[in-house]
């Protein structure tokens, strides 16, 4: 049984977008599946209509903690980026 199972998107992977499902354990991708296929899961998604992507990266954020931590600051920049998706961000120095 899987944790999570999100189901009839469109899943965006490196080789292609398909209709599919997406099943989750422990926090962790455990299998992408064709259309159709519906194992247990704990939890139910469906995201018919949606685009299912895996976690984006930014590599230049500028995340401005310590010195500018008045535009934004670590917790702030980050909870924003994983608002949006984003599993990894890469910070920017600032030249002062």
């Amino acid at each position: 049984m899987y944790d999570l199972l999100i189901k009839n998107g469109k899943v965006v992977t490196a080789d292609a977008v398909t209709e599919g499902n997406v099943a989750v354990k422990d926090g962790k991708i455990a299998a992408v599946l064709e259309a159709g296929i519906e194992p247990e899961a704990g939890k139910v998604i469906d995201a018919k209509g949606k685009y299912v992507f895996p976690g984006a990266i930014d590599t230049h954020a500028h995340l401005n903690d310590p010195g500018y931590e008045w535009r934004e600051d670590y917790e702030h920049g980050t909870a924003a980026a994983a608002l949006g998706g984003y599993t990894t961000v890469f910070d920017m120095p600032l030249q002062k």
